[in-house]
């Protein structure tokens, strides 16, 4: 395999330092380590690596005093240093910053993030490394050719010798260099096969008169801006406004290059010398790099924004739990023939309206649970087909472009069905009380890297063949600034409504580790294409237990609750003496633990609060199994239950209850794992 460069990476980690090796050897680079500070400076010194991963916290020396010295050397001052670190503060981050690292990459950290950030820091070395060798070469050539000027008036025959050398050393340089009148018109006495090339032109439409302009700038609006510029700074007289970076030379149907150039005037002289070279591969990592921060800030900004969302739900599932449950109990007491039923009947129905807000907070977030089936994209809108029109404007026509023979794909149904109805409502709004079209279309979509990373979530999600569902209106469109902010819950161009729609979109695609695409221009419409990955041959869907009714199941034994919530803990002690159970209380982990120690053999099972102060049920369930392996537990939390479960797999727990649980669900989890009571 080609090798890409060398890196050294510094890390005293041996699990994360075997991670890394393997990754960017993977990716062709020569690698190497060091596992400590003082191996670092020595292997460093002794081989200079292209680039270096350094680890910030070290025994002995860390990666502070390491990147102090590195940059303090001459002779490694130069080599980038990317710092490898857990997510730290912005004075930690600045600090290393200062001290000389070319960025900063979090543990633990993303795969692609990770290799993006090292190949634009390699790109942007390399191109620094060759702008500082043409310049020190330039300047090497400038002093010499001027040098050499003052002798060739000095002498006939050294003129003739000097004139030989100066020209075949400029014919060589890889940059571009032509001795010129300092007039506007711009007349040449010389230039090297590099000064046309620069600028992507031809000798001889450089040499005629008043032709530089209009050969090396095709664009007349710009050709007039830049030539006033040249022009009003080279007449200043000022060295450092004879300097110009990263000027677009551009041609019809051609790519656009970029070059910097300089001119020096010649002393005692009406000629200058013009001085220019390529710089298209720096401003194209620039902007790389530019992209990639871009990206990353918008990623951080979502996760954010999904963290908030997800914990407001899990503390408003807590408020829930107390309200749906206490009317639960008091309905099951209450005489059927009571005038009290109905009120009872609507706390509950809009306890669970707004558990089911809270679950869309949940999806937005990616800690919603999911059940997985074999779905067939083209069958699941031709079922909904009928719901689909019945939902959008009388003036909107439904357009169906189905594809065939089409793999399924893994999925919850209703989820979909959710994202499906969303945009299909999004759509007839956005046409409004005008006539449009709106076209529901699934297909296949064969995604490569570079179309994956133009879309949202497709930087965490491998190339590879999807299935899309696409919804398409002919509507009023969204300017740039709504297309960026539409998937941030709470956010809506509607006067009314919740803002969760769209929110609660890119949190059902995450969880299907999909991807989305929005196109869209004020008054061109608007399109949402949604990728999920093809289910292949062979590959299985786990299914869901079906459920039998255990409406009179009563269970025997004590029960051990724990939460932190008072609410909580008498609701849920009067939920499992309902069902049959005596009950002990704690109100964190550290009690839970103690009281386990002094009254195990009694306890039967622990129902835990999984975030709790002090200790929380995780710590908790850890503790309790060394006092007992045994020990049968569940645990409740507001977040996602397969998010729980998934955590704690293979350490022998008894179930996971999700908040706000019902009587029902309450009696489901413990049928599973606790015995009958006879009757």
């Amino acid at each position: 395999m080609k090798k890409h460069g060398s890196i050294l990476i510094v890390e005293d980690a041996r699990e994360s330092l075997t991670l890394l090796t393997e990754l960017l050897s993977a990716e062709g680079y020569a690698v190497r380590s060091a596992g400590s500070g003082d191996l670092a400076l020595a292997s460093a010194a002794a081989n200079l690596p292209d680039l270096i991963l350094l680890d910030i916290r070290m025994p002995g020396m860390d990666g502070f005093e390491a990147l102090r010295r590195l940059h303090a050397d001459d002779a490694t001052r130069d080599i980038p240093v990317v710092i490898l670190g857990a997510a730290t503060g912005t004075a930690e981050r600045v600090e290393v910053l200062k001290l000389g690292a070319v960025d900063f990459v979090s543990k633990p950290f993303q795969k692609e993030e990770l290799l993006s950030r090292i190949r634009t820091r390699m790109e942007l070395s390399r191109s620094r490394l060759k702008l500082r060798e043409q310049a020190a070469e330039l300047a090497r050539v400038n002093a010499e050719l001027m040098n050499n000027i003052a002798k060739l008036e000095q002498s006939g025959e050294a003129l003739r010798e000097s004139e030989a050398f100066i020209l075949a050393v400029m014919d060589n340089l890889p940059i571009g260099i032509a001795v010129n009148s300092v007039d506007p018109g711009v007349s040449f006495s010389y230039m090297n096969d590099n000064f046309p090339r620069c600028y992507r032109t031809t000798r001889s439409a450089l040499a005629d008169p008043n032709g530089f302009w209009d050969a090396a700038y095709e664009d007349p609006e710009f050709r007039e801006v830049m030539k006033k510029r040249v022009v009003d700074d080279c007449a200043s007289g000022d060295p450092a406004r004879m300097r110009w970076t990263g000027v677009p030379i551009t041609r019809k149907g051609e790519e656009t290059t970029f070059v910097s150039a300089m001119n020096t005037p010649i002393p005692g002289k009406p000629l200058m010398i013009s001085t220019v070279w390529d710089v298209t591969e720096h401003m194209r990592a620039e902007e790389e790099r530019r992209k990639l921060d871009r990206k990353v800030q918008h990623a951080q900004r979502l996760e954010s924004l999904g963290m908030l969302a997800g914990g407001i739900a899990h503390d408003f599932n807590n408020i829930l739990m107390a309200v749906l449950g206490h009317a639960e109990l008091a309905m099951v007491k209450l005489s059927p023939m009571s005038p009290a039923r109905n009120a009872l009947a609507e706390i509950i129905t809009a306890a669970r309206n707004a558990a089911d807000l809270c679950r869309q907070m949940l999806t937005y977030s990616g800690r919603t649970s999911s059940t997985l089936e074999k779905i067939g994209l083209r069958e699941l809108v031709e079922e909904m087909a009928h719901l689909l029109k019945t939902a959008i404007s009388k003036k909107a026509l439904l357009n169906l472009n189905l594809g065939r023979d089409l793999l399924p794909i893994r999925g919850d149904p209703s989820q979909i069905r959710q994202i499906l109805m969303n945009l299909i409502i999004n759509a007839s709004e956005a046409i409004g009380d005008r006539s449009g079209v709106i076209t529901v279309a699934v297909g296949a979509t064969r995604c490569d890297r570079d179309y994956l990373e133009s879309t949202e979530l497709g930087d965490a999600i491998p190339p590879g063949l999807y299935m899309h569902l696409e919804v398409a209106d002919t509507g009023c469109g969204m300017d740039a600034r709504t297309k960026a902010r539409v998937f941030e819950p709470f956010f809506s161009t509607k006067f009314t409504g919740r803002g969760l729609g769209l929110a609660a979109v890119m949190g059902i695609v995450r969880a299907h580790k999909g991807a989305l695409k929005v196109y869209s221009e004020p008054g061109k419409g608007t399109t949402f294409k949604i990728l999920f990955p093809a289910l292949t041959e062979g590959q299985e869907v786990a299914r869901s237990p079906a459920s039998s009714s255990l409406a009179d199941w009563r269970g025997k034994g004590t029960i051990l609750l724990v939460d932190d919530e008072e609410s909580l803990i008498a609701l849920g002690g009067r939920m499992l003496e309902h069902l049959g159970f005596t009950v002990l209380t704690a109100a964190d982990g550290l009690q839970a633990v103690k009281l386990y120690r002094e009254r195990g053999k009694e306890i039967d099972l622990v129902l835990m609060d999984l975030t709790m102060p002090h200790m929380d049920g995780g710590e908790a369930f850890g503790e309790l199994r060394q006092v007992n392996p045994d020990v049968r537990v569940i645990l409740s939390s507001g977040y996602s239950r397969d998010d729980v479960a998934g955590r704690f797999a293979g350490k022998n727990l008894a179930g996971v209850l999700q908040k706000p649980y019902t009587l029902a669900k309450l009696t489901e989890a413990l049928s599973a794992v606790m015995p009958r009571a006879e009757r």
